[in-house]
């Protein structure tokens, strides 16, 4: 791996405070995550992406064009198990296909829930259970997925900004760009 360019801390922090949060147009249901956004003043916008929900760019005055990290991290954010449910059955190949065209790390955000509701069954579909531990565990080999489950939805702001910034951050320090 070639490092472009060592930043200081000081350039990192600047880099990340001017950073903007991209919220793909077809996202519904996410005003607790634009509300924490708004509340903490923290940059977003809403822009059409090809795959996930959640991204980030860094917008530079100095630079011909700004820094899309699309390619590099997304994250795919589902309400509670029921919407997953039917991602994984009804809506299986538009829900694959998402994943087959992303190019980086892949973060899956699965709001109201935990690992244990799975296995106690607990969500409104008749998807079983072992299938749907079977094909989520599909999906994070085969595509190097992360799922991440939070009960509790006032942390998703928090969460999603801190992952996608700590991913920037990373990428600042290797100097990947």
């Amino acid at each position: 791996m070639v490092s472009i360019y060592k930043y200081t801390e000081k350039e990192i922090k600047a880099i990340v405070d001017t950073a903007v949060i991209l919220v793909d147009t077809r996202e519904k249901e996410n005003k607790h995550i634009t509300d924490y956004f708004n509340q903490k003043g923290i940059k977003w916008a809403t822009e059409k992406l090809d795959y996930g929900d959640y991204s980030i760019r860094i917008e530079s005055p100095a630079a011909y064009r700004d820094l899309y990290l699309t390619d590099i991290i997304t994250i795919e954010r589902k309400a509670n198990l029921n919407e997953l449910s039917g991602n994984l059955t009804h809506n299986r190949d538009r829900f694959e296909s998402e994943f087959e065209r992303s190019k980086g790390k892949i973060y899956l955000l699965i709001e109201n829930t935990s690992f244990d509701d799975i296995e106690r069954g607990n969500y409104g579909t008749k998807f079983n259970k072992k299938a749907f531990r079977a094909s989520l565990t599909k999906f994070e080999h085969k595509y190097d997925l992360h799922v991440n489950y939070l009960k509790d939805t006032t942390a998703s702001g928090y969460w999603i900004y801190t992952t996608l910034t700590g991913c920037l951050i990373e990428k600042l320090k290797q100097g990947l760009f």
